[in-house]
């Protein structure tokens, strides 16, 4: 008998038995290797004070419907408190037998899964882990590349909402904007800006410390946070939203201070305006767009469920942030070019003097107006 039992033990690993009330009326000696328990402490004691609160009613059904079906096994999972109080994850097969006297007994044979769990756990996480990097490098070699093909600034905007709306957990809905007032001393491309209004130009707004109040320098008109490009919203909300008055909603307090603003549970935040409520937002990211040290913009990625953004993924929309900053910076150099190529010929060919310009064989290949004038009159 004695040598069976120690086959039994070894074989199994852990052997428990329980009286009908889920007492303990036997523990194998291998409790005290995998669990830190001595086999004669267990004795008398409920076999639930050392299960997970998480799984004790699980188990204790599984249980229950086992006495009215003897010799009947049953597989289960569950977490049991080790003597230095960590957890160790079983799995047990369950049966439940007649006893003495007819009173059921029931039979647990188990064998600890901690280190697989574990190595599942990691498994996991290094697949998530993978997985959201490749998403990232998405994101960021798709914008990148738009922004190295393209001047034209709507496109790397759409395209940028569109990566980040595709690519990152939990964005839901993304909108990037970009601040207009009338007055400004940087003019815009109206093509990229602001089909609507040709007059339309980049603000100057500045966090630096001679503007400690945030406001809008060298500004003469009312200043808008414009919505340029969005991917995931309602067309109702898009209506609503899609000029934004200074200084309403997360959006001009992000534009305002400068800073990321990320807040993890809408329900308690205070700046949200009513349409962002309305739409379902959990929790948001608004991210500054600037130029030199000046805020020009936001990036808005709502998700509809809490707690939605992690340290990386926020890491992730500030590089996007900087991609759109170089985008906009490649927009505006080729607006002052074509300006700069337009006061050229302006002057070229409105000089009352006479201009012309040779090649290197002596060849005229470009002369203005005065210029034809003289030549003419010399034959």
């Amino acid at each position: 008998m004695r040598r069976s039992e120690h086959l039994l033990e070894n074989y199994f690993e852990l052997i428990t038995i329980l009286d009908r009330g889920g007492s303990y009326r036997y523990a194998s000696a291998s409790y005290k290797r995998i669990l830190g328990y001595e086999p004669e402490e267990l004795l008398d004691q409920d076999l639930f004070r050392f299960i997970h609160p998480d799984d004790v009613n699980r188990l204790r059904n599984s249980l229950d419907s086992l006495q009215g079906n003897p010799g009947v096994t049953h597989t289960a999972e569950f977490r049991f408190k080790r003597k230095d109080g960590l957890w160790a994850y079983l799995e047990s097969q369950v049966k439940t037998l007649p006893g003495e006297s007819e009173e059921a007994i029931t039979i647990i044979n188990a064998r600890d899964l901690t280190e697989l769990k574990q190595a599942e756990k990691a498994f996991l996480e290094n697949l998530t882990q993978l997985y959201r990097k490749n998403r990232h490098e998405t994101i960021i070699s798709s914008v990148t590349q738009s922004v190295h093909q393209s001047i034209n600034l709507q496109e790397v905007l759409e395209n940028a909402a569109d990566s980040m709306s595709r690519n990152i957990q939990g964005a839901d809905c993304v909108a990037i904007y970009l601040v207009e007032v009338a007055g400004s001393t940087f003019p815009a491309k109206a093509g990229d800006l602001s089909p609507a209004d040709s007059t339309t130009v980049l603000p100057v707004h500045s966090n630096s410390p001679n503007d400690a109040q945030g406001m809008l320098v060298q500004a003469q008109g009312s200043p808008q946070a414009v919505l340029k490009a969005y991917r995931g919203y309602p067309d109702w909300f898009i209506e609503r939203v899609r000029r934004i008055p200074y200084p309403e909603g997360f959006t001009w307090k992000s534009i305002i201070s400068g800073a990321l603003r990320y807040c993890a549970d809408a329900e308690t935040d205070t700046v949200i305006g009513q349409a962002g409520r309305e739409v379902g937002t959990k929790s948001y990211v608004s991210m500054p767009i600037r130029l030199k040290n000046e805020v020009i913009g936001v990036i808005n990625i709502n998700s509809l469920e809490k707690n939605a953004f992690d340290e990386e993924e926020l890491k992730l929309v500030e590089s996007v942030a900087r991609q759109i900053e170089v985008a906009i910076k490649n927009a505006q150099q080729a607006e002052e070019l074509r300006q700069s190529e337009e006061r050229y010929h302006t002057l070229f060919d409105q000089s009352p003097v006479g201009v012309y310009i040779f090649n290197s064989d002596f060849t005229i290949t470009h002369c203005n107006k005065k210029m034809v004038q003289i030549l003419q009159s010399s034959y």
